[in-house]
């Protein structure tokens, strides 16, 4: 009995030094709780989510403080830092296509080292390049990035969004291509931007109400500008009564979308669109647009699984996932369209996932990926349709495609190897020829030395039901597989993407940087993506969502029993709908871990109906008045699976304030959770970008500084997981 008592005393005492050894700033709680479906959940932080309150704002202020403080003698990062603004000096750059026209060419001059995007243009033939503008300079002391652009069909004007702080709500400028200059036209706080295929004008969707509110969606309209007319006087082609007469509103789950893909014939509407193939298109002449009575036809139906269409003049290119849970290249006739009973053109491929399709003036650009570790592309002509023989790129396993538009047949090609900078290639389809052309090399490259020993292997792990995983490991070939090696394992695992161009799948300087220190970075390709087709989605989505989660901690299982490394020295990186995956890893498997880093992540998923955004992921995460996926969404949530006096690892939040996607007060709530309820001592930070978004920092005045901290979360990792370089002072 008196063993039991000191035993009991013992514990208290180190959950008391564990949470005071951090020091955190203070945080109330407060009575607050939901029922759902009869089971009763405390929510106590519930008042961070009133961002507005300046008792919210000062306690993310103090959090932040914290964490600088807490990482403020960290050595390492500077001498880390000094390489790569070494390899800054080196003042590389090259040019990244956006469009061709008739006369010339429109692309991004990106130097290492340059913050802001500037557009330029090149006519044929022609030496000269001009500067259209500098995102930096389009209003004297703001910083705005490119959200979208895109030429008019006639080639005589381009319209530009410009975004800022990482809001996603930005507002668009008309380019005078002829006259070189900007017209008076500009509207703000739109996006889904269409020019009509006569180009005197463009249509666009906006939020008549709070785009941040709970019911965002029921406030969303698409309306059509004419050039050269104040937007005041613009007309609304679609909202609620009007979409209703196509189609009646499922839910605000859903909202109304219309578009050209790049049509001169028809315009395409899907009146509940969504994450998911579930959707029903339909299309009218381009002529009606601004009918007040529209003739809707059905394009396609919800059945027919339709994720992208291309049109031709003769019919259309669509890929399906329906069937056995891969997706196909399918086709049917443009004048009598039948989607339901289509000609299949590549049939599923259980290995190479129909990731894609682009296209040029006369070509179809089918991309397919393997696990979105390996790549290639399948040519189809448009007027024939027959696939054409592209062997100017066969050699090429690792790598992507920039094409110009429909007004040429030319292309970018960029390798992706993991070890040096992706390098450009002209690719002429039409001719079949590849060239180094310098106009579109990348200059000034600058090899890091002992870049040469990065090997990169693709394995399968099973997972706890004996599925295989596909999981891909970059490391230093003379690094010892003994156990002692740091790891970082990567995740994701949602919306059936394919992880193709990922932290740890591609050249990036501080990946090399970090393998050369003997860091072994991992991309584990869980259920939720696509990088095992359509079913591999559905088999990590709502209810079955626990898979992806589980098949990661299979794969930290495997990289611990390999001895690449051990669960002292293993931490998780991740972020947005990974932060689900991560949060209830590290919940579940506290003690698999030793840290953990989430950037803007969804770990509070129980909240659904506070989170604006939500209501658009009902098909990926769970509707919450259906009681089977409440069930899934409270499964997925990781601030309620957080359970009082547990040793959890290390974990560093990073949030932006002006996230769109993902409010800040799920990271706020986990990270205070956990910092009350974990007695391992290891530190809970949270990190805000008081002027960023989904993606972080919006304003560094500096690359270096943009580097500096967009690597706090990884140099926390290094730290908490023992690295001898990251070390306090």
């Amino acid at each position: 009995m008196t063993r039991n008592i000191l035993q009991t005393i013992l514990f208290l005492l180190i959950c008391v030094f564990s949470k005071a050894q951090n020091n955190y700033p203070a945080t109330k709680t407060v009575d607050s709780s939901d029922t759902y479906f009869g089971v009763t959940y405390k929510d106590p932080y519930r008042w961070l989510e009133n961002l507005k309150d300046s008792t919210v704002l000062n306690w993310l202020k103090e959090q932040k403080a914290f964490a600088d403080k807490k990482m403020e003698t960290l050595v390492g990062v500077d001498s880390f830092l000094g390489q790569i603004q070494h390899y800054l000096d080196a003042k590389t750059w090259k040019r990244l296509p956006y469009f061709k026209t008739t006369l010339g060419y429109y692309y991004m001059l990106s130097k290492q080292g340059e913050l802001s995007q500037k557009l330029y243009y090149k006519a044929n033939n022609k030496a000269t390049e001009q500067l259209i503008f500098d995102t930096w300079s389009i209003q004297p002391g703001m910083r705005y990035e490119l959200s979208n652009i895109a030429l008019s069909p006639d080639e005589k004007y381009f319209f530009a969004a410009f975004d800022k702080n990482g809001e996603e709500n930005p507002f668009i400028k008309v380019y005078d291509i002829i006259n070189k200059k900007w017209l008076k036209d500009s509207l703000p706080n739109c996006w889904a931007i269409n020019w009509t295929s006569n180009s005197k004008g463009f249509f666009y969707e906006y939020n008549t109400g709070d785009r941040n509110a709970p019911n965002a969606t029921e406030n969303e309209v698409i309306k059509y500008h004419t050039l050269f007319t104040s937007s005041a006087t613009d007309t609304t082609i679609m909202n609620e009564r009007i979409r209703n007469t196509i189609e009646k509103k499922i839910s605000n789950t859903y909202h109304a979308y219309i578009y050209t893909n790049n049509s001169s014939k028809r315009l395409y509407c899907i009146p509940n669109a969504g994450f998911g193939f579930d959707k029903n298109a339909y299309y009218i002449s381009n002529t009606e647009l601004l009918n007040p009575s529209k003739q809707w036809k059905k394009l396609y139906s919800k059945t027919d699984s339709v994720y992208y269409f291309i049109e031709t003049n003769e019919g259309y290119y669509f890929i399906s996932a329906k069937g056995n849970g891969f997706k196909s290249l399918q086709y049917t006739s443009f004048n009598n369209p039948d989607f339901a009973n289509p000609k299949i053109i590549f049939p599923e491929d259980s290995i190479w996932q129909l990731e894609y399709m682009d296209e040029t003036k006369s070509f179809i650009l089918i991309n397919y990926s393997k696990y979105g570790f390996l790549n290639k592309t399948i040519f189809i002509d448009k007027k024939t349709g027959k696939k054409i023989n592209e062997s100017a790129i066969d050699g090429f396993d690792r790598f992507s495609i920039w094409t110009m538009g429909t007004k040429t047949d030319e292309c970018i090609i960029y390798n992706k190897p993991v070890n040096k900078p992706s390098t450009g290639l002209l690719l002429n389809i039409a001719n079949n020829t590849l060239s180094n052309n310098d106009f579109w090399a990348s200059h000034g490259q600058s090899f890091i030395e002992g870049s040469d020993d990065i090997v990169t292997e693709l394995i399968e792990v099973p997972s706890y039901d004996g599925t295989l995983v596909p999981m891909s490991i970059m490391r230093n070939k003379n690094t010892k597989l003994d156990g002692n090696n740091v790891c970082i394992l990567w995740g994701y695992g949602a919306y059936g993407i394919i992880g193709k161009e990922n932290y740890f799948n591609e050249f990036n300087i501080s990946n090399n940087l970090m393998v050369q220190r003997g860091v072994v970075l991992v991309h584990a390709y869980v259920r939720g993506g696509g990088e095992k087709g359509e079913a591999w989605h559905q088999a990590g989505m709502k209810e079955t969502k626990p898979n992806s989660w589980k098949d990661f901690i299979a794969c930290a299982e495997y990289l611990i029993k390999n001895k690449y490394t051990q669960s002292s020295k293993l931490s998780c990186f991740g972020g947005s709908a990974g932060g689900t995956l991560l949060g209830r890893a590290i919940t579940e498997r506290p003690d698999l871990f030793a840290a953990a880093t989430i950037q803007s992540g969804t770990v509070n998923l129980i909240r659904s109906k506070a989170w604006p955004n939500m209501i658009n992921n009902y098909p990926e995460f769970g509707n919450p008045e259906i009681e089977s996926e409440m069930k899934g969404l409270i499964e997925a949530d990781a601030t309620i699976h957080v359970k009082p006096d547990t040793k959890y690892p290390a974990v560093y939040y990073q949030a932006g304030m002006n996230d769109p996607r993902v409010p800040i007060w799920m990271s706020a709530k986990m990270a205070a959770t956990l910092q009350a309820s974990s007695t391992s001592g290891k530190p809970v930070l949270l990190y805000t970008f008081f002027e960023g978004g989904h993606s972080a920092d919006a304003n560094a005045e500096t690359m270096i500084d943009k580097w500096r901290t967009s690597l706090k979360m990884v140099f926390f990792l290094l730290w908490q997981c023992g690295h001898k370089d990251f070390q306090l002072k």
